[in-house]
Order: C-alpha cells, then structure tokens, then sequence
C-alpha cells in the first residue's frame, strides 16, 4: 500500500506517531480507537523516515499524530471540537498563518502553533473543560498528540462518519501561539463547582456502588493529558468507598482509556496505575458529589440512574441545602466589638490631636507599670502621673477628647 499521501507533508524537526486504525488490535490485545499511536512511538521520537517503514512494514497503521509540548519541541495543538465559527469571531484572525486540519467532522478544526522554548516550564494544556463551555482543548504533554493526517474514525455522538483527517498548511512554517492562547495556557483552571459534600453516610455499600458506577458510565476519558479529571475521579470514588471494591471500579473504568492502554499491560489484582495515588488519598476535600456533577455535565437529565438511586441522590441534595445555616453575632458580642473598635479609633484621634497641637510636646514618652504612666518630657525621671479613668469609649467617640489616659 502507497503511503506518501501520508508521510509527505511531514518535515524535520518535529516529532510524529504512526496511529493504529479504528478495532486494529494493538500490542496489549484491545482493539484501537483510531487515536491510538504505535506503542513503540513513545520509546523514542519518530521523523519521517521512521514513519514511512512503520507505515510499511504495519498495515494496520493508516493515519499520523504529531506529538506536542517539551518532547514535542514546543508544538500545541488547538483543537476545536464544536462551534468553530463562533470561536473564530472570538479570536479574529489569530488562526489565520497556522497549519489546520479538517476532517468530516463539522465546525471543528485543529491549529498548530509553536510556544517559544522560555515559555515552556510556564504553560499548560487543558482537555474539553465544561466551564468553559467544552468547545476546545489544547494539547501540550509529553505524551499527548494529535492526528493530522490519515484515518478518521468517525465520532457517534456527533454522528459523524470515518473519513480521513486533511493537513492543511506547511509544517515548515509553524507559527508563534498567539498572545491569547499563551495567556490562557498561563492561566490555573478554574475550580469545579462540584457538590463535594453531599452526604451518603445513611446508604449501604450496594447503593453506593450502584450510584459510582452509574456516574462512570456516562463520564468520558480525555486521554493522557486528562490527569486532573482521572484523580477527581479517584478520590471522588475513595471518599465514600474507600475499599477494595471503589478501587476496582476505578481501576476499572480507567483501564478503559485507549491513551493508557500500555500502562495496564502488566496491571493485575494488586497493582495497577491506580493503586498508588488510591492509598495517597487521605481527606482530599473531594466527595461523592465531585462524581455527580462531572456526570452531569454528560447527562444534565440523569437518565443514567434508576429512578430509586436518583431519589437517593435528590435527597441528599436537600439534605445539604437544610444544613446551610447563616452565622449570626450574639447581640451583646456586636456591642462588645463596637466599643472595641470605637475605642481604638477615639484613641487614635486623641493622640494625632495632642501631637498636632501641644507645642510644648517636645517628646512623647509612653511607658507603663502597672496602671502608671510617664507621658510628656516636662516630667522628671521620677515623676509620674496618674492617669484618669478610662470612660465609656461610646461617650468618648461622642466628642469627648479628654480624659484617654
């Protein structure tokens, strides 16, 4: 099979992945997605030539990715999952110089630009975030990449039919990201407005288990640069169920993702890539209701739960809502810490005062023993004077400037 349409476009310098076809079986024995690189791809960096006798040599690999970030040399990749259009009245004509790549799917794109290697220790990349509406993400890791040539496998939710990614634009000229993107790699994700507190401790383990899995089974894998997601998920799941079995489905779902299928290789019932950050989850702050609101985001309407396990979920919600309490101050505390306050501020407008206007002031000298006070450098070494009582700091924020010592 001729596969220049393929390696053609791919110039020097860059770093690329042969990608298995869509149900090619891979070296672990799981059928491709058709995202999937050539194992071997991510032990040393592919150019062209090394490509080209992949492609030859394997059939089963019809398409070609582009590594991104540090091992990338500095590539990201914008891609746009959904309404395009809308995003490019956004960022204007930002995109404009960048190789992009097409394919059936409709109002989406990829983009291709480099970040300058002094920025590299300082920029991140994110997957589809709902927060900020899951139209893009941006690709940058070491182990992420992005088809641009070849295959494509379809995409179901969409109702998109395979076809083939088209690159279009020269690798030769990739250009600078523009400022805002930069910016927005620069920039922390913002925290989740989960429900992390709901409280399940009144419901068995079977019902417990029944509502993890449901959630699992509408929340998508983002693939290797998803890392964030995959331990909100994990701890989520360890909060309520922190045993063997909230390990085992999470094990479970994670084993799904294709882009982690090699680390699960060797995996069996007492090692796996979960085991380790499982038993380091101690009082995270993530609960349950993390799991439920990332569930919501796929399934608004909740069609994933039976209608039993959706009450059960519903009445801890309300549960949570009759638990917020506003704090209100004691009558008596707001009038202590009135006095307080009015107090310091009478003070303060006292002794700005006699600054300001006693000439004969010459040296303000405060030292205390006991309820003795040496004030005003009339006094002798040995004199004291004693001072009036305190009033009221009420009556003396009143206009009272006498009498404060």
């Amino acid at each position: 099979m001729n596969n220049d349409h393929l390696t053609k476009p791919l110039v020097e310098g860059l770093v690329y992945a042969p990608i298995y076809k869509k149900a090619a079986l891979m070296q672990s024995g799981k059928p491709a997605t058709g995202k999937n690189p050539l194992e071997e791809s991510y032990d040393r960096e592919f150019g062209p030539a090394d490509v080209a006798i992949a492609l030859k040599k394997n059939p089963d690999l019809q398409a070609v990715g582009l590594f991104t970030g540090i091992r990338g040399k500095g590539v990201v990749i914008l891609d746009v999952d959904k309404n395009l259009k809308k995003l490019l009245k956004v960022w204007g004509n930002t995109l404009e110089d960048a190789p992009k790549v097409t394919s059936p799917k409709k109002n989406a794109a990829k983009y291709i630009f480099r970040i300058p290697e002094s920025l590299w220790g300082e920029v991140k990349g994110h997957g589809l975030r709902e927060e900020y509406g899951g139209e893009y993400e941006i690709l940058w890791n070491n182990s992420r990449q992005g088809v641009i040539n070849g295959a494509y496998p379809g995409h179901s939710r969409t109702n998109t039919p395979a076809g083939h990614y088209l690159l279009n634009g020269n690798l030769d000229s990739i250009p600078e990201a523009p400022a805002w993107l930069v910016a927005e790699m620069k920039a922390p994700p913002r925290t989740n407005q989960n429900r992390k507190d709901l409280d399940f401790s009144d419901r068995t383990d079977d019902e417990i288990i029944q509502i993890i899995g449901d959630c699992l089974s509408v929340i998508p894998h983002k693939g290797a640069g998803s890392r964030e997601q995959w331990i909100q998920v994990g701890m989520a799941i360890n909060s309520a169920l922190p045993n063997d079995m909230g390990l085992a489905l999470w094990s479970g779902w994670s084993a799904q993702d294709p882009d982690y299928a090699n680390e699960w290789n060797d995996a069996d019932d007492h090692h796996s890539p979960c085991t380790e950050p499982w038993y380091s989850f101690k009082g995270s702050g993530v609960g349950l209701g993390t799991l439920v609101w990332l569930a919501d985001r796929e399934d608004p309407k909740r069609t994933r739960f039976p209608d039993d396990i959706a009450k059960i979920v519903k009445a801890a919600e309300e549960k949570q809502i009759q638990e917020i309490r506003t704090t209100v101050l004691d009558f008596n505390e707001v009038v202590k810490r009135a006095r307080l306050t009015t107090s310091l501020k009478s003070r303060t407008v006292v002794l700005i005062s006699w600054i300001c206007f006693s000439s004969a002031a010459l040296t303000i000298l405060a030292m205390s023993s006991g309820n003795r006070v040496l004030f005003g450098s009339s006094l002798s070494a040995n004199q004291t004077r004693v001072p009036k009582p305190t009033p009221d700091p009420l009556k003396e924020y009143q206009g009272s400037v006498h009498g404060l010592w």
